[in-house]
């Protein structure tokens, strides 16, 4: 990746095979890349991070896994008056990836049963003796719900704030959580009720 005074930036590594597209959406401000795979690579084009897992939905039955599995995408067109993304494939169709302006802007898998409590913490970056800021921002969500678990998220990168990571599960109530309240930065604690 070059800047726009031709300076290299960075480069990315990895690839199964030749790269055959690539694909600028600003719709979801991420960068598209087809090395005649199955799917995608989806980057965070600020970070470099891989989050292809937070824009495509993972296969789930046998046969779309078997369909899936039957084409190599190889080429990437991004339409830019509807913000959609045009893949070519080996097996002569073409796919249509489109993004709801309104729609979530990421969705977050890990419960096995209704959620029923949600909760967040926000510490805000320390102040040294200057005034000036040491360290960072944090922002952490806290799920739970009628499988009795406690699940944590944290900000998978910090130039998107919309794609979170499941970090911690805390098991052990007896019975659904009902309901979870932050407690503030002072005592770090979580109070939640069954």
């Amino acid at each position: 990746m070059w800047s726009g005074d031709a300076k290299r930036v960075s480069e990315l590594h990895g690839f199964g095979d030749t790269l055959t597209g690539l694909a600028y959406v600003p719709a979801t401000r991420a960068l598209w890349a087809s090395a005649n795979s199955p799917q995608p690579f989806i980057y965070d084009p600020r970070t470099l991070s891989d989050v292809t897992k937070y824009h495509l939905p993972e296969a789930a039955s046998p046969a779309q896994l078997e369909r899936t599995a039957m084409h190599r995408i190889q080429r990437l067109f991004t339409l830019w008056d509807t913000g959609e993304v045009l893949a070519s494939t080996n097996t002569r169709q073409l796919l249509i990836w489109r993004f709801n302006p309104h729609g979530a802007a990421s969705i977050l898998h890990a419960h096995t049963d209704w959620v029923e409590a949600l909760a967040y913490a926000h510490k805000p970056a320390e102040r040294g003796e200057h005034g000036d800021e040491v360290g960072q921002d944090s922002l952490e969500l806290i799920s739970a719900g009628s499988d009795a678990v406690i699940r944590r998220w944290e900000p998978a990168s910090r130039h998107n704030p919309a794609l979170f990571d499941h970090t911690t599960s805390d098991a052990g109530h007896d019975g659904a959580v009902l309901c979870a309240l932050y407690c503030g930065a002072a005592s770090d604690a979580l109070c939640a009720d069954t």
